[in-house]
């Protein structure tokens, strides 16, 4: 079905896409893994220390983050800011 020829470049083209494209997933893999420790920092703590403090604009900030975090993973909302214990803040 395909001659000598055309499996040689596929074989080339693909031997040199190889070595990019691990290092991009690596890179990507990484990254998410410091966004899921970022998601877990805020979750478990980071965001009642910034209430406790009363620096109200960094708690905004925190709670973008926690809305994108939700909709990447598809936690739906109602149910993620039920769980949080915001009070007044």
């Amino acid at each position: 079905m395909f001659s000598g020829i055309s499996l040689g470049i596929m074989h080339q083209i693909t031997s040199l896409l190889l070595t990019p494209v691990i290092w991009a997933l690596l890179l990507f893999v990484g990254l998410a893994i410091y966004e899921i420790g970022i998601g877990i920092g805020e979750r478990f703590g980071g965001i009642r220390h910034l209430r406790d403090a009363g620096n109200r604009d960094a708690l905004i900030q925190a709670g973008y983050a926690a809305h994108n975090i939700c909709i990447a993973v598809g936690l739906p909302l109602r149910r993620y800011y039920a769980e949080q214990d915001m009070g007044d803040a």
